[in-house]
């Protein structure tokens, strides 16, 4: 195919002296960053309160570790504790289940394997209440096989565990126990994952009893004449594509090697699995059975990554695949990896207390510019690497077992648009309130104000799902306000009078710039939410305060000129990963 085309990049190039002093300046930035977080941390310990958040480290390091983030405690010391026992189980009895005698039954044994996982690390009372869950969902498929209803039924759970009242309803009646605080995250976010697969499950089973009900239904003749052009459908010659149609051929390419799909027999064309005709047209036990595999399933139970329904019963039911090398030695290799890079983060939080001070307002109020601006690149930095090697264990275990969850996050030192970063970080959520709610709702494709109603209803299922609390909701608005802002400039440079005046009067290169130019009070309060996201609002309107009021201009001025360059290093990497792309094509 040659070399890719200069047009055919996502951005327009720069001259190369400019593109070296824009990665350049922004390395150098996130390293005298991180190095004025390791100089703050030094002197917390030696001058300041060293009883929070501080507890004794590696010995052989010599130093104290940050312990502020109980979910990395939790997760570190179940994947080398319990939870690794069972992950290792998981292995050894999947490796057995591949046996052809035993291969039919193992769905069977999985339940019960996953099962016993789950009270082991969660408890009888979080299973009752996850049975009782599945109960209500399977009534209203069967009587009313209405979407509407499933959500209702569905965020009800999730507030169950949100509001007080009822969450002290649920302890009274014994379903939840009161447990040390990150015990209880542990088991909010299981259950919370839970509502999400039932929700997934019960919207494709309710999809396909609306289908063979409409099917079903006895219909009046009607001529091909009489269908209007909007009416019509590809039951009736229409080629018209929705939405649906596309996340549904998008959720068909990603299994389609490992699903019975199309077959030349004989030189005929074999029809396509239906996997919904295989999943829901079986007995309610066997439906039973797969909806337990999918909810219970031990490497994905609790830290994710999320799978929608489709998604995990084609790989599950894909058919027996002998094991290779190449096969193997990636998911080997993988394994190696996070454990690898399980080992830098704990020595990061050795050295790097930003924990500590992001959680007390106090300290940071009398922090430099620089000091308050790397603890926070620090923090957000170590929580996206958090979940990189969580999901990334999880993900890697599972596909000992044909299971292939969404990529692990991409490294956010380089995405400058929120929008981006919610399709690359959490992919399995992105994936979930794609095809469940933003296309559901109308999505891109039915005009402006339905694409405006379906993200405030993401951003409201997430606000219900994060848990109802002030930041949460503090987050959430500046978060829909950015992707707002984002669609808007969309929609301004896809008009083609916008582009013919770009085209007459600036250069590509110049409109880079300006482009650049216009991202920066975006990325500046996405920014902010994410601050307030990771440390509550106090601290959030300390970060406010000092990088954008206080000795302003020259602290405005600067973090513009920052983020700037981290825009432009972004957009490099954009087209360099562009270029690889079009390379491996090749």
């Amino acid at each position: 195919m040659g070399k890719l085309d200069l047009c055919q990049l996502p951005n327009p190039p720069l001259p190369w002296w400019e593109t070296v002093l824009y990665i350049g300046t922004w390395i150098a930035s996130a390293i005298y960053m991180t190095y004025s977080a390791f100089k703050i941390s030094q002197e917390y310990v030696e001058h300041k309160d060293v009883s929070y958040g501080l507890d004794d480290g590696w010995s052989f390091l010599g130093r104290q570790k940050d312990v502020t983030d109980s979910e990395w405690t939790f997760w570190r010391d179940s994947f080398y504790g319990t939870y690794g026992i069972w992950l290792c189980g998981q292995i050894l009895l999947g490796q057995l289940l591949q046996m052809p005698s035993l291969y039919p039954k193992r769905k069977y044994i999985f339940v019960v394997y996953s099962v016993l996982c789950f009270l082991s690390l969660v408890g009888f009372g979080q299973f009752l209440l996850i049975i009782i869950e599945m109960a209500i969902i399977f009534a209203i498929i069967r009587f009313t096989a209405s979407s509407a209803l499933t959500w209702t039924v569905s965020l009800t759970f999730l507030l169950s565990l949100n509001v007080r009242t009822l969450h002290s309803l649920l302890m009274d009646v014994g379903l939840l126990v009161r447990q040390p605080f990150y015990v209880y995250l542990f088991q909010e976010f299981t259950l919370a994952m839970t509502v999400m697969r039932l929700v997934s499950f019960g919207l494709f089973n309710c999809e396909y009893r609306r289908r063979i009900a409409k099917a079903e239904a006895p219909s009046e003749p009607t001529k091909k004449t009489d269908v209007p052009e909007t009416d019509r459908t590809p039951e009736n010659g229409s080629a018209e594509r929705t939405d649906g149609d596309e996340w549904q051929n998008v959720t068909e390419d990603m299994t389609k090697d490992m699903v019975h799909a199309s077959m030349r027999v004989k030189g005929e064309q074999k029809p396509e699995w239906d996997w919904q005709q295989s999943a829901f047209s079986c007995s309610t036990v066997e439906q039973v059975i797969d909806l337990c595999c999918y909810v219970f399933y031990t490497p994905l139970i609790a830290a994710g990554p999320l799978m929608n329904y489709d998604v995990f019963y084609k790989q599950f039911h894909s058919r027996l695949e002998k094991w290779s090398l190449a096969r193997l030695g990636p998911i080997v290799l993988n394994i190696f990896r996070w454990t690898a890079w399980s080992f830098v983060m704990e020595v990061l939080l050795h050295y790097l207390y930003s924990g500590p001070m992001i959680y007390k307002p106090s300290l940071l109020s009398g922090l430099p510019l620089w000091g308050i601006t790397g603890v926070g690149y620090v923090h957000a930095m170590c929580f996206v690497l958090k979940y990189m090697i969580i999901w990334g264990l999880c993900s890697t275990i599972a596909k000992f077992d044909r299971i292939y969850p969404s990529d692990v996050p991409s490294c956010g030192s380089h995405v400058y648009l929120y929008s981006e970063m919610w399709k690359n970080f959490d992919r399995g959520l992105y994936a979930f309130m794609k095809r469940h709610i933003y296309v559901v709702l109308g999505g891109s494709r039915h005009g402006l104000f339905r694409r405006v109603i379906s993200i405030l209803a993401c951003f409201g299922f997430i606000y219900v799902w994060h848990g109802l609390h002030h930041y949460i909701l503090i987050w959430c608005f500046f978060n829909c306000c950015t992707i707002m802002l984002e669609m808007t400039a969309d929609i301004i440079k896809s008009s083609s009078h916008f582009k013919d005046f770009e085209a007459k009067y600036f250069s590509p290169a110049m409109v880079r710039r300006l482009h650049s130019i216009v991202i920066v009070p975006v990325l500046s309060v996405s920014s902010f939410s994410i601050v307030t996201f990771f440390s509550g609002l106090k601290s959030g309107r300390v970060f406010v305060s000092r990088l954008v009021f206080e000795g302003f201009p020259i602290s405005t001025i600067l973090q513009c000129i920052v983020m700037y360059v981290f825009i432009q290093t972004g957009k490099e990497v954009e087209n360099y990963q562009a270029r690889r792309q079009h390379s491996k094509v090749d």
